[in-house]
């Protein structure tokens, strides 16, 4: 099931680019496309792909008949840094 973020993100008709750009802000819990990930890693889609199926970055997952990878999975994987917890 997507989380809010991502359906809030659909709902503005964000892009991917657009959403890589705002990577630091999402939560661990939500998820992201390909097309988003190639965009955070500066590569194409069939990159993100090979690495895949290679084992060099974690598997995605199917939410709402679509393919996505969880955030938090990406940045433990590519030691990305994420969205500091509130206090």
């Amino acid at each position: 099931m997507p989380t809010s973020w991502d359906i809030t993100v659909r709902n503005r008709g964000l892009n991917a680019q657009e959403i890589a750009a705002k990577f630091d802000e999402l939560a661990d819990s939500a998820v992201v496309s390909d097309a988003t990930v190639a965009a955070v890693r500066g590569v194409t889609r069939n990159t993100i792909w090979r690495w895949t199926s290679a084992g060099k970055m974690p598997q995605p997952q199917r939410v709402a008949g679509t393919t996505r990878w969880l955030v938090g999975d990406l940045r433990r994987a590519f030691n990305l840094p994420g969205k500091v917890a509130a206090k």
